[in-house]
C-alpha cells in the first residue's frame, strides 16, 4: 500500500518539464553509460556502435571496447535507444534514440569545444566508411559529412561535401 507524505512532497525539487526530467535521468546513470550516451548524441538520432568504438573519442575516457558494448546493451535494455536493423551494415550495429528529448538532453551536456571535436571525428568516420554499400544505400553520406563538418566549424569543407551531394547522379 502506497502513502504520500505531503509535507515531504511539497518540499521536493522536481525537474521542470521533460528536458529537466531527461537531464535528471542522465545524471543518475552509471558513469560508463552516461559517457557512451553523450558520445552517441553527437551523431544524431541515429548512430553506430562502430563509430563509437573506432572514433577514439575522448568523451569515452578510458572505457574499453567491452565496456562500451556493455553500456550500449544496458542502455538499450533501459529503453534509451533501440537497435535499428535497417541502417546496420557489415559488422556495424545501428541504434536510434527512442526520444528526441533524451537525445537533446545528452547533447546539451557537451561543451561547444567537445561538440566541435566530436563532430569532426564523426565526419572523418563517415568519410572512412562512405564506400560501404549498405551505408550508402540508405543514407546520403555526403549530407551527413557536410552536417558534421559544419557543426565542427569547418564551413568550407562542409560546402565541398554539399556540392558533392548536389552533383551526385
Amino acid at each position: 500500500r502506497w502513502r504520500v507524505d505531503m509535507a515531504r512532497a511539497e518540499s521536493m525539487h522536481l525537474p521542470n518539464g521533460l528536458p529537466g526530467l531527461m537531464a535528471a535521468r542522465l545524471e543518475n546513470l552509471p558513469d560508463a553509460e552516461r559517457l557512451v550516451l553523450r558520445a552517441a548524441s553527437v551523431m544524431g538520432w541515429l548512430f553506430w556502435d562502430a563509430a563509437l568504438l573506432e572514433s577514439q573519442s575522448p568523451l569515452l575516457g578510458d572505457l574499453t571496447a567491452p565496456e562500451v558494448e556493455a553500456s550500449l546493451l544496458s542502455l538499450e535494455m533501459k529503453r534509451f535507444f533501440a537497435r535499428d536493423a535497417t541502417y546496420s551494415f557489415a559488422a556495424t550495429q545501428a541504434y536510434a534514440f527512442r526520444r528526441e528529448a533524451l537525445h537533446d538532453a545528452a547533447y546539451a551536456t557537451l561543451t561547444q569545444v567537445e561538440r566541435q571535436a566530436e563532430h569532426r571525428r564523426m565526419a572523418h568516420w563517415l568519410i572512412a566508411n562512405q564506400r560501404d554499400a549498405r551505408l550508402t544505400a540508405w543514407l546520403p553520406v555526403e549530407t551527413m559529412v557536410a552536417h558534421h563538418l559544419a557543426a565542427a566549424g569547418q564551413v568550407a569543407e562542409a560546402a565541398v561535401w554539399q556540392r558533392r551531394m548536389a552533383s551526385a547522379p
